[in-house]
């Protein structure tokens, strides 16, 4: 939100003309020159702009954007994040929440299963042995916090009762937006960034 104060300095040359100088009633010329002014509101919409020093939207909801023959880049990942990182699946099943920060140039993450295809933005993780795998798809719906150019994701996986115990790693995290443009981070990415790649079963 951006706000444009356009000040007027309201001419007293009409006035002028018509009053005589030094009037009856005792004021002078400065008193009949007025400054004016008159407050513009603009909004603009911008992902530079989405997000403030404490992390925080100043977007009041997502916005859309159509996708477009010209988008031809990829999404990227600024932020990834899952809470717990320790369950114990032994007397019910358990839900890991995943955190995304997902920027794209121009059309924003793809619907699951928008247009028929298999491509999604998706994150899935492998048991130890190799065995399981516990996916948690991303889509647009997701979104809880900016735009859809540059925004917040939250997704979740749900671990049965009794999953495989030992540490579940990042097998893969795909980002997919509405152009087809596809990007993939391996376990390898993320630790290189700083992000978690695995979760703990108990």
């Amino acid at each position: 939100m951006i706000h444009f104060r356009l000040i007027s300095i309201c001419m007293a040359v009409l006035f002028l003309a018509s009053i005589p100088l030094g009037s009856a009633d005792g004021r002078s010329v400065d008193d009949l020159v007025g400054v004016f002014s008159i407050e513009k509101t603009i909004k603009i919409s911008s992902s530079s702009a989405c997000f403030n020093s404490q992390g925080n939207s100043n977007l009041e909801g997502p916005i859309s954007y159509p996708a477009l023959s010209s988008d031809s880049q990829p999404p990227n990942l600024l932020g990834f994040d899952l809470e717990p990182k320790v369950v114990d699946t032994s007397t019910s099943s358990q839900n890991i929440t995943l955190t995304a920060r997902v920027v794209d140039d121009w059309s924003g993450l793809r619907a699951e299963g928008g247009d028929g295809s298999d491509k999604v933005s998706k994150v899935t993780f492998v048991s130890p042995t190799g065995s399981h795998r516990a996916v948690a798809t991303i889509n647009p719906s997701d979104l809880i916090s900016c735009d859809d150019l540059d925004g917040v994701y939250r997704a979740s996986i749900t671990l049965p009762q009794g999953s495989e115990k030992g540490a579940w790693m990042l097998e893969s995290l795909n980002l997919t937006d509405r152009g087809g443009n596809v990007r993939t981070f391996r376990r390898d990415d993320l630790i290189s960034e700083g992000f978690p790649a695995e979760f703990l079963v108990n």
